[in-house]
């Protein structure tokens, strides 16, 4: 009767943000799509930042996040971004990824609900 449901474990959500955040990442939303946390973060590229000169392709695939948002120094912001974008020092750019680090198996009432 219940097969489909999920039970989503408020201490791994919690545990993905409080790691998130242990590394500098600022998290601007974090939420549980099909047994995945995905967090949404913000990012300024410094120029002795390791993604500084790198095309949004590239980040893309070779961190494996999703830009959602670009936005150039001073000027407007872009949705769903072009992946031939060369990223630069001063852009700001929002990312989807799934943190898959932390391994927290949910349980109710002593039984395991994890996959």
């Amino acid at each position: 009767m219940l097969d489909n449901i999920e039970v989503i474990n408020i201490y791994k959500i919690a545990a993905s943000a409080f790691a998130g955040e242990a590394f500098g990442e600022n998290i601007i939303s974090i939420f549980h799509q099909e047994s995945q946390t995905i967090l949404v973060t913000e990012c300024q590229i410094t120029s002795n930042d390791t993604i500084n000169g790198l095309l949004i392709s590239e980040f893309s695939y070779g961190y494996d996040v999703v830009v959602i948002l670009y936005q150039a120094l001073f000027q407007k912001s872009i949705l769903m971004p072009s992946d031939d974008f060369k990223l630069k020092a001063g852009d700001r750019i929002f990312r989807l990824y799934q943190f898959r680090s932390i391994n927290i198996k949910p349980t109710i009432f002593g039984k395991n609900y994890a996959k």
